[in-house]
């Protein structure tokens, strides 16, 4: 694939996106794994709603339980962001270890695959506080800083994203445990290879956001078919299958860009073919800047 025949960026991603699934096809307990994030993460939403419902009264802040500012909400919701991060990134981590193996020629399960986040839970804890403090500090500036800073906010939560994006991968690769080591690593991986990086996950991107529209018309048409023929039914299987329909793809597309991550991380900090992925590709997606990538 010369340069002069470079396709486009979605093109190549679309079709890294195709070679991750083909890796999720090997390994679909990698799914199991997404699941279990989700349902963690559900629970943990309930648990917090029903202690933002019953804390404020029983500590006698009732008059602050409707407002933003209260106390215990505030440390309730803080509590929430940290151990949110904790989780997901707990079950990411999972993700990534059994992508490695896979890369690696190995045949990974969805038992050594916990086991390995297990071994490596207090640094991904350790980062996960630290994404949550950033994003705290962000939206705190965000809702004080003027239209102008509230643009600097979000390019600042932008270039956190990048710096970050290989972070997972690098945790569980044995490589960093240290927060602050494992962010400046991860985008020292990231300079590794030209900013085209970012648009990895571009074709995945896009083609969630076409299907949760399609969801959405799902949505519509079950309501529509329901004001006209008065049967309320048809509501209830639309909204259902929107439901269904938005789980299924949150799982999906988020397993899928793990792989894409841990893809490009192994990649770039090889020098390796990832197994299942095509050289010719990778190297249409990142231009390399290490000689041993040339």
């Amino acid at each position: 694939m010369s340069n002069n025949s470079r396709p486009s960026k979605f093109k190549v991603s679309t079709m890294l996106g195709k070679a991750a699934w083909r890796t999720l096809k090997l390994d679909k307990h990698m799914l199991m794994a997404s699941v279990l994030s989700m349902l963690v993460g559900a629970v943990l939403f309930v648990i917090f709603v029903i202690a933002a419902a019953f804390i404020a009264p029983i500590d006698g802040l009732v008059e602050y339980a409707d407002q933003p500012n209260s106390p215990v909400l505030v440390g309730l919701l803080v509590l929430f962001a940290f151990i949110s991060y904790i989780s997901a990134n707990y079950f990411s981590g999972a993700i990534a270890h059994a992508a490695l193996r896979r890369f690696r020629g190995e045949a990974p399960t969805l038992r050594n695959s916990l086991q390995a986040a297990n071994q490596k839970f207090i640094p991904l804890a350790a980062f996960g506080g630290l994404q949550a403090t950033v994003g705290l500090v962000l939206n705190l500036l965000e809702d004080r800083l003027p239209f102008a800073g509230k643009i600097a906010t979000l390019i600042a939560g932008a270039a956190w994203g990048i710096a970050t994006m290989f972070a997972i991968p690098l945790i569980m690769d044995d490589k960093e445990t240290r927060p602050l080591k494992v962010v400046r690593s991860s985008a020292k991986t990231f300079t590794q290879v030209w900013g085209e990086s970012v648009f990895i996950g571009l074709g995945l991107g896009l083609i969630q956001i076409a299907f949760m529209l399609f969801m959405i018309f799902v949505l519509l048409g079950g309501v529509l078919l329901s004001a006209i023929y008065s049967i309320w039914i048809f509501g209830i299987i639309g909204g259902a299958l929107f439901v269904l329909g938005i789980m299924i793809a949150g799982i999906v597309f988020s397993t899928l860009q793990t792989i894409l991550m841990t893809a490009a991380y192994y990649y770039a900090s090889t020098g390796k073919l990832p197994t299942g992925f095509d050289n010719e590709l990778l190297r249409a997606m990142f231009r390399p800047k290490k000689a041993w990538l040339k």
